[in-house]
């Protein structure tokens, strides 16, 4: 089996799905609890998975509104970014902010997930 980085437009599809919610799980950044320094929670450093369980895709995966920054790839500038909200972040941005200065971002503030298979099927 073949493993990957998702693409973008796969991380932004699996944190709204078909709901096209503005922030993981909502549409309002303040109705769901995420891992980020203005948690309410303040516990600032990462978390197991699914201890935020509002924190919670459509498709039922977890932390992609908190925790860590995650690298993904942007096929129309062909180059690694990052998306989501990480532990330290002072701000809950929304689904479609990317972040493509990686210099920027602190290496204990980033992760990532793989996907299987060898083509993004939201890249065609």
């Amino acid at each position: 089996m073949q493993w990957r980085l998702p693409s973008k437009k796969e991380w932004e599809y699996a944190a709204q799905g078909r709901l096209s919610y503005r922030y993981v799980a909502s549409n309002y950044s303040n109705s769901v609890l995420y891992n980020t320094a203005i948690s309410i929670k303040n516990i600032q450093q990462i978390q197991p998975s699914s201890m935020y369980k509002s924190d919670t895709s459509p498709f039922l995966i977890n932390d992609l509104g908190g925790n860590l920054s995650e690298f993904v790839f942007d096929y129309k500038y062909n180059q690694h970014v990052l998306k989501g909200n990480s532990w330290q972040d002072d701000l809950v941005y929304p689904i479609n902010f990317t972040t493509y200065s990686l210099a920027k971002a602190p290496p204990e503030t980033c992760g990532f997930r793989l996907c299987a298979g060898l083509d993004s099927f939201l890249e065609k």
